[in-house]
């Protein structure tokens, strides 16, 4: 499993993770560990974007007319996880999310495509 950067919630000491399996199919991981470090839960969700065909470096190839998916998860895994079109952007990097008068705000580094320079983008959604 590839995992992304890790992220450390300073309220309740736990420690999240998410990481990507690829293969025939890919899947989505969420992984908690509590303040302890014990395994608290990991929860596996199938992308609903699957290239089906081709290798994983062509799965990779840049899209933008199939915009963004962005997932969101509970931290308690209760419930499905909620999908949410968003414009195209090359995400380099997640910073924040929260909510805000019922909207999901994100906050990325991205480019408009891969060869332009890096900018923040937000997006609310909702």
């Amino acid at each position: 499993m590839i995992k992304a950067r890790t992220k450390f919630d300073p309220l309740t000491g736990e420690w999240l993770l998410f990481g990507i399996t690829h293969g025939a199919t890919m899947k989505l991981h969420m992984i908690v560990h509590g303040s302890s470090g014990a395994l608290k839960a990991h929860y596996v969700v199938a992308s609903p974007r699957q290239t089906g065909q081709g290798t994983h470096i062509e799965s990779l190839k840049w899209k933008p007319q199939d915009g963004n998916l962005i997932m969101v998860v509970s931290r308690n895994g209760d419930g499905e996880p909620l999908f949410l079109e968003a414009p195209a952007a090359f995400i380099w990097h997640a910073l924040n999310a929260y909510e805000e008068d019922g909207s999901i705000v994100a906050d990325f580094v991205g480019y408009d495509a891969p060869t332009t320079s890096r900018r923040t983008t937000r997006c609310s959604i909702g």
